[in-house]
């Protein structure tokens, strides 16, 4: 079938005008960059029925061919039901819920794994080195805040078995789509598949969920973005790209390696009694050559509202309304210490976090749900993203290396995070924190 917007293009003596020339010079302005003959697309797969989408289920999805891919995006729904189970029963979703309604996303061909993002890595992906504009959109996307998800309908009522359908759109970042330079031809790679791992189980992303049916799948579909070029240039990708003569094209990518977490062991803590300090340490394991490192603490204990979107900052202080003095201070974590073959690589203290380590226009702070976290004032001490080590020059680099740590020529390299002595206002039972650090690596595909 023509493509109407190309030919139209082509019949244009101004769009013949401007790609008219062919030579480039850094020295020279030319219009031919600036006038590409190309057209867009969007082809929607949709996922299993319904009654099929389980939790815990693997969703496979083939990537159709239709030129080059530019984008992906997961579109899935959620129908969240009132519960009539008391009026004492509270609920909430997990911050950037979207996200978390699935476990990993990855691209693969015939069974070989290119790249394998977990939900955490999502996160850290929506929100590190973005402008206040992009992560505003990623986060509404993804449901950032996803109170208005819950279905508003006062606990103790019944709804009529009436269900509120909310859908998440969420862009995953493969490598490919970095710049457009690497957007894949997919008339010439191999047959490609998306595999989505769906939420373990309802607790995984909302408070309180005893029943299994306060929330369920009602789908989950995929958005595949397509350029289509004009044949010159479509010859010219693939002379450069797919040339037999010059071998198999191979490109520098990234993936994720999760670390394994340490948690600590659960306690119970005495009203009006300090809790001595703490490190959490994990040793680290990662092989490939590291560009971002980046590690959060999560609160898991069983008495709090576990929030996959949410981890510690510095510690809270509450005063005395009496006397002005400190009343209580609530868990969080003051310095963060890499070292390896005995030499200290990284040493940040909770009120530089945001000044970060290392990468051109890089914070220490992925992201923060208030404009006063991560500055040093005691006041809000959640944050919604990952303390960020950057081994680069640049905080984002497109698909080349601009600076990376390789693990795997160091000794003993382990990260431990101090967790100061505080003070909790009332008794805390099964209280554990656990310290999550992940690995962005560069490999080549």
């Amino acid at each position: 079938m023509a493509n109407i917007q190309l030919l139209s293009n082509a019949a244009s003596p101004l769009k013949s005008l401007l790609t008219a020339t062919n030579v480039w010079s850094p020295f020279g302005y030319s219009v031919k960059s600036s006038a590409p003959n190309l057209s867009r697309s969007r082809v929607e797969v949709r996922g299993s029925a319904t009654s099929n989408l389980d939790k815990n289920r693997t969703e496979v999805f083939r990537v159709p061919r239709f030129g080059l891919w530019s984008g992906l995006t997961v579109k899935i729904g959620i129908n969240t039901k009132c519960i009539a189970n008391g009026a004492t029963t509270t609920k909430a979703f997990t911050n950037w819920l979207g996200l978390f309604l699935m476990k990993n996303v990855v691209l693969s061909t015939h069974n070989k794994v290119i790249c394998s993002i977990p939900a955490e890595a999502l996160l850290f992906e929506s929100t590190y080195a973005r402008d206040a504009n992009t992560r505003h959109t990623l986060g509404y996307l993804s449901g950032e805040n996803a109170s208005d998800a819950l279905y508003n309908v006062g606990h103790g009522k019944t709804a009529a078995n009436l269900s509120k359908l909310t859908y998440f759109h969420i862009p995953i970042p493969f490598s490919c789509f970095e710049s457009t330079s690497c957007y894949w031809d997919t008339s010439f790679v191999e047959s490609l598949q998306i595999s989505i791992q769906l939420a373990e189980k309802t607790s995984a992303v909302m408070s309180n969920s005893e029943l299994n049916t306060d929330w369920t799948y009602d789908s989950i579909d995929c958005h595949f973005d397509f350029l289509a070029v004009d044949d010159a240039t479509r010859k010219s990708i693939q002379t450069s790209n797919y040339n037999i003569d010059r071998g198999i094209l191979t490109m520098l990518a990234s993936n994720y390696f999760q670390e394994q977490s340490y948690t600590t062991a659960a306690v119970t803590q005495t009203a009006g009694l300090a809790v001595g300090a703490l490190d959490l340490t994990v040793q680290i394991r990662c092989n490939g050559l590291c560009s971002h490192t980046f590690w959060r603490i999560v609160d898991v204990s069983t008495d709090s509202v576990y929030n996959k979107g949410s981890s510690l900052g510095e510690s809270v202080v509450s005063y005395s309304d009496t006397d002005g003095s400190v009343d209580s201070s609530t868990a969080g974590w003051s310095r963060a210490v890499l070292s390896a073959s005995g030499t200290t690589l990284v040493d940040i203290k909770v009120e530089d976090t945001l000044i970060g380590f290392g990468g051109g226009m890089s914070r220490g702070l992925s992201s923060t749900s208030s404009s006063a976290a991560g500055r040093y004032n005691t006041e809000s001490s959640k944050t919604d993203g990952f303390n960020v080590i950057t081994w680069g020059l640049d905080s984002r680099a497109t698909s080349y290396d601009s600076g990376s740590c390789s693990f795997k020529e160091c000794v003993a390299p382990a990260l431990v995070v101090t967790m100061p002595a505080h003070t909790n206002k009332s008794e805390r039972t099964g209280v554990a924190y656990r310290l999550e650090v992940f690995h962005k690596v560069l490999v080549l595909n």
